[in-house]
């Protein structure tokens, strides 16, 4: 995630220049660590009359709750989901003051031309390639459910030495095997 966790061990050594400090105005408590949890914790004291201030190393807050870039592709590297609040709790306030509060969560759509929208394996988004998604679809379906093998190996489908060499083939290269269209390696690539 970009987290520099060797700079401790550097700045302890002496490999790590510093720059001089600088004066900074009086605090009450000093929160180390901009994640959701430090930024929560900071806004609740601030708004109990505390002056707070946030140390954090990476160069914006966030920790696992920002989101970083891939092509033109913006994606969460932290939680895909937030639990939902109990009604009236701290926690549903919160969600409410950072603009979180009712954000619909995803289950199955994909994000075409600035929309989610259900059925992507059925050529929704892209019917040019609906009867290649389907294939590969069922193809998926049937190796998940009915093929791979339980643990330990109990397997009559195929050959543990069929199966060692599937599990060790790289995605992409299945992904030319099954002849996926680009659509589809594009979805992958933005998932994994």
């Amino acid at each position: 995630m970009g987290d520099d966790f060797g700079a401790g061990h550097r700045l302890r050594d002496g490999l790590l220049a510093l720059e001089p400090a600088s004066r900074t105005p009086e605090v009450d408590v000093i929160v180390v660590g901009g994640g959701i949890s430090g930024l929560a914790t900071a806004l609740l004291l601030a708004d109990r009359g505390s002056r707070v201030r946030v140390l954090e190393q990476a160069a914006e807050p966030g920790g696992n709750a920002k989101s970083v870039a891939w092509g033109d592709l913006t994606y969460a590297i932290g939680a895909a989901y937030f639990a939902a609040p109990e009604p009236g709790s701290r926690l549903a306030e919160l969600y409410q003051r950072v603009g979180i509060a009712g954000v619909k969560v995803p289950k199955g759509e994909v994000l075409h031309d600035g929309q989610l929208r259900h059925g992507f394996w059925d050529g929704a988004t892209h019917p040019d390639a609906a009867a290649d998604l389907a294939r590969i679809r069922d193809a998926w379906t049937e190796l998940l459910e009915r093929r791979y093998p339980a643990i330990p190996w109990d397997s009559e489908s195929w050959s543990r030495s069929e199966f060692e060499r599937a599990d060790q083939m790289p995605f992409d290269r299945l992904l030319e095997d099954l002849h996926a269209p680009p659509v589809l390696k594009r979805f992958c690539e933005h998932y994994c």
